[in-house]
């Protein structure tokens, strides 16, 4: 069997270890936790046999929405949640560590790269002390910096900052420090060049080829950088690249076209289309047609300083929103 086939073969294993997590009862919180790390297999395989199958967006899509899921099951509340194009009941009961900071991080950057603007916004309003340790030293810190983005308060540097911090070779172990410098700090220097507004395609090659090599001769991994397409994408949406080519960077994700999304016709957040109440103003989402928008005009309302603070709570708002996404006030 050749390379790709054998991959092809991988991916189609791990696809079916996350579609029977969902057929027939709804799974425990443990099989959702289970079913996300799955799909990271199976992205990474995808990438594998072949980086441009339409169904790798597909499964990054499945580990961002499948973050939501773990996100509302650790809340401990029976939340409903949109999975392929549907509804379903997180179930409760997720213990902390089931959801740590480095599974949050990658399933944040999953959701960004699949350009799903409704649940990398759901999964961008946590608090971060919630979750316990997790992944690459500074990794989760480097994702608070895209939540930054998502939320609108433009706050990257300082997130970037915290991330760096955390990568000082001094005080890590061998195996920490080479993902701290092999894999953060790349990222993070993309990270500062896009804050600074400066084209950040030179650095988006580097970090790729950082990925590349520390992940030489493991598989799956070394397929697809699941973190470094989440922020190429968001570079190219926001004008800080154009369409980066690395073997680490499917284009399938990076090389698509900036989505549509749909928005609250009230407080102008976005939401997937199996949704019927906004999740946060609580509008009925089937009483007015939403707003319709470029995924890239409505990011750029975030960084551009035209979302405005609300009056009652202070929390950002669109500035085609009507009400507060927050406390609902006008």
């Amino acid at each position: 069997m050749s390379d790709a086939g054998y991959a092809a073969s991988e991916r189609d294993f791990f696809r079916g270890r996350v579609d029977l997590a969902f057929t027939g009862p709804l799974p425990a919180a443990w099989e959702a936790r289970k079913a996300a790390l799955d799909a990271i297999s199976a992205a990474q395989w995808a990438a594998g046999a072949d980086p441009r199958d339409p169904g790798l967006a597909d499964s990054v899509r499945d580990l961002g929405q499948l973050g939501v899921v773990l996100l509302e099951s650790l809340r401990g509340r029976s939340a409903e949640v949109p999975y392929r194009g549907d509804l379903l009941t997180a179930p409760p009961g997720l213990s902390p560590g089931e959801l740590d900071a480095g599974l949050w991080a990658r399933c944040l950057l999953a959701a960004t790269a699949a350009q799903d603007a409704a649940a990398a916004v759901r999964l961008s309003r946590v608090r971060f002390d919630a979750f316990v340790p997790g992944g690459a030293p500074g990794q989760a810190d480097l994702a608070r910096a895209i939540a930054t983005i998502w939320v609108g308060d433009g706050d990257i540097g300082g997130a970037v900052v915290a991330a760096l911090e955390q990568t000082d070779p001094d005080r890590l172990s061998g195996h920490d420090a080479d993902a701290a410098l092999d894999l953060v700090v790349p990222q993070a220097a993309v990270l500062d060049r896009m804050a600074s507004g400066e084209p950040a395609d030179a650095l988006l090659v580097e970090a790729a080829d950082d990925y590349a090599a520390h992940w030489s001769g493991h598989t799956p991994e070394v397929f697809l950088d699941i973190e470094l397409c989440g922020i190429a994408v968001l570079a190219r949406l926001l004008g800080r690249a154009g369409d980066v080519r690395h073997a680490v960077l499917a284009p399938a994700l990076t090389a698509a076209d900036p989505a549509r999304i749909i928005a609250c016709p009230v407080c102008a957040e976005p939401f997937d289309e199996a949704e019927r109440t906004c999740v946060w103003c609580a509008s009925d989402l089937t009483a007015d047609a939403p707003l319709e928008l470029a995924l890239d005009d409505w990011l750029g309302d975030l960084l551009g300083g035209r979302r405005v603070p609300c009056g009652h709570c202070g929390a950002l708002r669109h500035p085609l929103a009507v009400r507060c996404w927050s406390c609902g006030e006008r």
